[in-house]
């Protein structure tokens, strides 16, 4: 056997054995809470998302789970409140008629994995009202079982960093504030 061909043999097998290493698996949201809170000059408020579209390539390793890529979409529409004219007040904070939708896309990141368990940070690109950032969101979870996955945390934003004005109402006598905490749940699955 030549040389030449002997090193292509192993370069086959090698790329072989890659390939049968790693296994990125196509997984969707089976049930997710998103809950939008903040505060205002008279009390407290909170928002929920009825809403959200969501594709993720994520691989589980014996001690490592690796997310390659997410993609999460809300549309604003779906941001809702017990009060109709806080959603409308929030549709026209999100500029909700020229971009429809928040975004997410993250990166690839790695977690540790221990136990079952996962905590860290994924990087990615959230979009809201038009303006992109760089963002690290910390997340925590579990893995159910080989098709099922928990993911919870939560991500305070600043929406003025999106050129969003912290809606008024009342002539101005209530103000939201800037900042609000976005609280979410996702059960994630594959049927792989």
């Amino acid at each position: 056997m030549s040389k030449k061909f002997s090193i292509l043999v192993l370069l086959f097998y090698s790329v072989l054995a890659a390939g049968m290493t790693l296994h990125i698996t196509m997984w969707s949201v089976n049930k997710s809470s998103i809950k939008i809170a903040g505060t205002s000059s008279l009390h407290d408020w909170e928002m929920k998302v009825e809403s959200v579209q969501s594709v993720q390539q994520i691989e589980i390793n014996a001690n490592e789970l690796v997310i390659h890529s997410i993609e999460l979409t809300i549309p604003v529409k779906s941001i809702t409140s017990d009060n109709s004219i806080m959603d409308s007040k929030t549709f026209d904070a999100l500029k909700g008629k020229q971009f429809p939708f928040v975004k997410f896309i993250a990166t690839q990141s790695k977690l540790a994995l221990e136990k079952g368990a996962f905590k860290g940070k994924i990087m990615g690109m959230l979009e809201i009202a038009g303006k992109k950032r760089q963002v690290e969101i910390p997340i925590a979870g579990v893995v159910k079982s080989n098709n099922m996955l928990e993911v919870k945390g939560d991500y305070r934003i600043d929406m003025t960093q999106y050129g969003v004005d912290p809606p008024t109402a009342m002539f101005g006598a209530l103000k939201t504030g800037k900042d609000v905490l976005v609280r979410f749940s996702f059960e994630l699955s594959t049927n792989q």
